[in-house]
């Protein structure tokens, strides 16, 4: 096995890319918080996580598809979630006051896109019945 790196040598820093100052609670601080150097990815993981968290719980109560076997299914009706999150609050902080109004809540954007992603079908499925209906008339 290859010998392990000493964290104080350069090239585990710059495995980790580079060093950052992170900010903790000990117990022994009294107004403010101990500084330890750890590795950037570390911070940047700890920046992120409430982030991560939240979408995490939004999800959870408003999900698209709740049991699926197929892994590829579940991996794109968790992108679809993403992507419908991200747009729902690009227009809560863009849009008009109508628009604001109508897709106030995150259920009423996702039913809204939902009709407007199978909208094309539906129309072409009605015009098929209304097609076979207006044919067997013709034909009676």
């Amino acid at each position: 096995s290859a010998p392990i790196i000493q964290g104080t040598t350069m090239e585990a820093q710059r495995l980790v890319h580079g060093l950052e100052t992170l900010k903790r609670w000990t117990g022994v601080e009294v107004m403010t918080r101990s500084k330890f150097r750890v590795p950037a990815t570390i911070v940047a993981y700890n920046s992120f996580t409430n982030a991560v968290d939240r979408m995490d719980q939004i999800r959870s109560t408003n999900i698209t598809q709740r049991r699926e076997k197929r892994l590829h299914m579940t991996m794109w009706t968790m992108f679809l979630d993403l992507a419908i999150h991200n747009a729902h609050c690009i227009i809560l902080n863009s849009a008009s006051g109508e628009v604001k109004r109508k897709h106030q809540s995150l259920s009423s954007f996702k039913n809204a896109v939902a009709k407007q992603l199978i909208q094309q079908q539906l129309d072409r499925k009605k015009k098929k019945r209304s097609f076979k209906s207006e044919y067997i008339v013709r034909n009676e």
